[in-house]
């Protein structure tokens, strides 16, 4: 059974006070944790000091927190009578894939598919820091480029004629 992203936006809305309730669970319990000092955290990080249960149980609930209030304020943009919706300047409909979004239906289409689905630069940009550096270099050469095949055009055909013309004599 398929449904419309109307409906689908209408069930989803439904679950945003159960979001908010679960994160509020979740903090409550969070704040009678007893979390470690910075000195504590710092020995734990170094690996000198053993991390206690508490600490762990911390650094669980607070990740599994940021999620749900994370879902929950995703829903709540992308649902309602005026879904949030990106749209890419000129342009009037869709909106547009974040590489987070992106990567989040790659995976989708990709489970229920059974095909596997290459990331877009895009996303490999996003979530690989090292390609980062080297779209940057890309783009950098690039720009370069067509910097010089600017300088270039500005010299004009008879400038490039008398040069080569000249060269040509000082070898024979």
């Amino acid at each position: 059974m398929t449904i419309s992203g109307k409906e689908a936006r209408k069930r989803a809305g439904r679950h945003l006070a159960d979001l908010e309730r679960v994160s509020d669970e979740l903090t409550a319990i969070l704040e009678e944790l007893p979390i470690p000092t910075p000195e504590e955290f710092e020995g734990m990080r170094q690996g000198t000091r053993v991390w206690s249960d508490e600490a762990y149980l911390a650094a669980v609930l607070r990740n599994a927190d940021f999620h749900v209030d994370e879902a929950r304020v995703l829903i709540q943009d992308h649902t309602g009578k005026a879904p949030l919706r990106l749209k890419p300047l000129g342009q009037k409909g869709g909106a547009v894939l974040t590489p987070a979004l992106e990567r989040s239906l790659r995976y989708l289409v990709q489970a229920r598919s059974g095909k596997q689905i290459p990331p877009s630069e895009a996303e490999v940009c996003y979530y690989d820091p090292s390609a980062r550096g080297r779209e940057a270099l890309r783009l950098f050469l690039d720009v370069a480029m067509k910097f010089c095949g600017l300088v270039l055009s500005f010299l004009g055909p008879e400038e490039w004629q008398e040069r080569c013309d000249g060269e040509q004599g000082k070898k024979g």
